[in-house]
């Protein structure tokens, strides 16, 4: 755990809040501006009280670290479910990452031969990416590429080796 808030707070200059340690699961909050936060979680003892969830996450991950589930909760993703819905999809409340199928060599096809089906990884909106960018370069003591993605102009934190999982920061857009 300590690693893990150390990467969020110095590399990538999010504050992390305390959490609780109940029966060998640690975890600790990363809030945002709009009352949203990040849980993270990590085992902090050999055979903790693992919930049937928590269990399949660590079978499928082989131990290691990664995330196999990620939800979050908003009115913008409870839209995105409605919409996918209408479309004749099935998505549930809690987006997960079954992604078995990879479409040629890289980073997923690796980390599914490495972990198992996983969350690749986040897109965090922040309102000046500059700022943003700066700061996980000092983190990281490296310079990093931005590009134009699906989300806008963003960047990629190199936090895989770090957290299981990539962190893409990308610049919010705010309705007038």
């Amino acid at each position: 755990m300590d690693r893990g808030t150390a990467v969020m707070t110095v590399k990538l200059g999010f504050q992390v809040r305390p959490g609780r340690d109940p029966a060998g699961i640690a975890n600790r909050y990363v809030r945002m501006a709009d009352r949203s936060f990040i849980e993270l979680e990590t085992l902090t003892r050999p055979h903790p009280d693992l919930d049937p969830g928590s269990k399949a996450d660590q079978d499928l991950l082989h131990g290691g670290a990664g995330v196999r589930t990620f939800g979050l909760g908003s009115d913008q993703l409870d839209a995105a479910r409605d919409f996918l819905k209408g479309e004749g999809f099935a998505p549930t409340a809690v987006f997960s990452a079954p992604a078995n199928d990879p479409d040629g060599p890289g980073v997923a096809t690796d980390a599914l031969a490495g972990g198992g089906p996983q969350v690749l990884g986040v897109s965090v909106a922040v309102d000046n990416l500059p700022r943003a960018k700066r700061w996980v370069e000092r983190g990281y003591e490296t310079t990093l590429k931005g590009y134009r993605g699906p989300l806008g102009d963003s960047f990629l934190a190199p936090t895989h080796g770090d957290l299981g999982l990539w962190v893409e920061f990308h610049a919010a857009t705010h309705p007038h």
